[in-house]
C-alpha cells in the first residue's frame, strides 16, 4: 500500500517537498517489507530449540 502511495505522491508531485515526501514514503515502505521479513524469520525460529552452547551452563574453574 504504501509503494502505491509514494507512486501516487512522485506522479503528483509538483515541489522539492513532493518529491522528498514521496521518497520518504518509499523509505517507509522498505523499512516495513523488512521488518515483515525479519519477523516471518523470527517466527519461524520460535519452535527451534537453542544450540547447546547458548543453553549449558559453565561452572567457573
Amino acid at each position: 500500500m504504501l509503494l502505491v502511495v509514494g507512486v501516487v505522491v512522485l506522479w503528483r508531485a509538483v515541489s522539492v517537498e513532493a518529491h522528498l515526501t514521496a521518497f520518504i514514503i518509499f523509505a517507509l515502505a522498505g523499512c516495513s517489507f523488512a521488518g515483515a521479513r525479519e519477523l516471518k524469520r523470527r517466527e519461524e525460529n520460535a519452535g527451534r530449540p537453542a544450540p547447546p552452547e547458548f543453553t549449558e551452563r559453565k561452572e567457573p574453574q
